[in-house]
Order: C-alpha cells, then structure tokens, then sequence
C-alpha cells in the first residue's frame, strides 16, 4: 500500500511547480472526502474509565480571601480530585494539586481561615484523543445505563455538587485544557470509592496524519484515486 509520501512525491514530479503545502492541503482534503462517506459505527467500542476514590487524609489549611490551600499529612498528587469541599461546608471549590501538601482553588476562599477536615472527589475524567464521540455510559456491574443529561441541565440540578455514592448521571463536554480539545465525562453523584463505568464511543477514524510522509492509507483507500483527484486540483491551479 502506497505511503502520503509516495503520492505526494509523484504529484510534485509531476506537477513540479505547485507548491507543497498546497499539495498537502488537496491530499488531505481528498482523503477527508473518502472517510467521510464510510459508516464509523463500526469504530463503536466500548471505554473503561476508571473512577476515583474520595480523598480525605490529613486536613487542609485555609485563608479567607486566598486561593492557596495547604495541606497537613497529605499526599496529593495529579490523580487526587479536582472538587475539594471543607467537612460540612456548602461550598464546593474546583481544586488543582501543585505538590503533595499544597494546592490551589478555582477562586479565594469564602469561608473562615482555620484549618478543616475535607473531602477531595474526582467528577470529570478525560477520555483518549481519538475519541470522536460519546454515545452512552454504563455501570459495568449492572450493565443499566446512567442518565444523561445536557450540560446546562446537569449544572442546574447538580450545582452543588453535595451527593456522594455511585454515579447515576453523567454529561459530556470538551475540555478546556488540551490542544485540541478532548472528549471528557462529567459523573454525579461524586464517588465515594474507587469504581468503573463502561463508556460507548466512536472512535476516531485514523487514518494518515496531515504531513506524517510515513503513514500508509487505509486498505479501502486507493492512493491512485487520491493521486487522480490531486492531478485535477494542480491542473484547476495552475
């Protein structure tokens, strides 16, 4: 099976004066066209995520005013959670671990300093990049799906984020983080111990990358179509 890097080095053969980047955009856009016309469903798998225990070792200390949280007795890393509330407070804070006993919150601390037992959780868990979409999620003991609910409509029935025990609801989004974006879930109530849901995706279709030479196209992919439909486009250019 012919390489992007084959074809394209017989298009710039032939076509010696179009230059290579327009080449790379026409290979690309013919390839998008061809895997854009095949039923993806049968890239529907299904994802295990793994679901985080609640964290509540040691205390933290807090300062109205200050975003900072420092942690006594504790062991936090990247994994910890990312929604701390103060043992029965009503306020919940997006939390970002920087070391082991140090932290930071989405915004400054409302509440009296001192120093709190707590309660670390993990809601939102990211799926792999070449996760196209999210068609459902599943409690794998059960197998019972768990409810959807648009964004907006979980934010409105679970802002407070105070629930904990096995997860009956999720919603999807991408996330902020990542360049390009990722798929990500949302679950409620928060989990208490360490579990797993089943989540049905789409998965990416693959594929060559846009300037990887190597990558060889797909089986059901004819690099002399492709070469074809490139010739037309450097033939209307020029």
């Amino acid at each position: 099976m012919a390489t992007y890097g084959q074809v394209r080095m017989r298009l710039s053969q032939m076509f010696p004066s179009v230059p290579l980047d327009l080449l790379d955009g026409w290979i690309w856009s013919r390839h998008e066209l061809i895997m854009d016309q095949l039923n993806w469903d049968r890239l529907a798998t299904s994802r295990p995520v793994s679901l985080l225990a609640e964290y509540a070792i040691g205390t933290v200390t807090l300062t109205q005013g200050l975003s900072v949280v420092i942690g006594n007795g504790t062991t936090w890393d990247s994994s910890t959670g990312d929604i701390l509330r103060i043992e029965g407070g009503q306020t919940y804070y997006r939390f970002i671990a920087d070391s082991t006993a140090a932290g930071t919150l989405d915004r400054p601390y409302e509440g009296a300093s001192g120093e709190f037992a707590y309660r670390i959780s993990r809601a939102v868990y990211t799926l792999p990049a070449d996760v196209r979409l999210i068609k459902s999620v599943s409690d794998p003991a059960t197998g019972y799906p768990l409810n959807f609910l648009d964004r907006e409509r979980f934010k409105q029935a679970f802002g407070d984020r105070k629930s904990r025990g096995n997860p009956t609801h999720w919603t999807g989004y991408f996330d902020s983080d990542t360049a390009p974006p990722q798929m990500q879930i949302e679950v409620f109530p928060l989990p208490i111990s360490a579990g797993a849901v089943n989540v049905a995706v789409v998965m990416d279709k693959g594929g060559i990358m846009e300037g990887q030479t190597s990558t060889a196209f797909l089986p059901w992919e004819r690099p002399g179509v492709i070469q074809d439909g490139v010739a037309e486009d450097c033939c209307t250019w020029l």
